[in-house]
């Protein structure tokens, strides 16, 4: 169906992990959905590694992308306590 650009995504988390949403163009004003399954690991902390995940892919899907070079940059980590 040709229409403009509706520029959102959902994240959906589900039993196994996180699912992402958008509308992906196919063709110049023709979109289909596009849903991504960012799988959890087994353990109970594995969560915050999709979850990192998700973001990245919601940073690419509104154009944000990181250079060595920019003055201030989006970073997303997971980082281990040292305690």
């Amino acid at each position: 169906m040709k229409q403009d650009k509706d520029w959102k995504c959902e994240i959906r988390k589900v039993e196994n992990g996180f699912i992402l949403s958008y509308l992906e163009e196919i063709e110049e004003g023709y979109f289909k959905k596009t849903e991504t399954l960012f799988e959890e690991k087994s353990n109970n902390e594995d969560w915050k590694d999709s979850m990192s995940e998700v973001f990245y892919e919601v940073m690419k899907y509104f154009g944000e992308f990181n250079s060595k070079h920019d003055k201030r940059r989006l970073n997303i980590e997971v980082k281990e306590n040292d305690y």
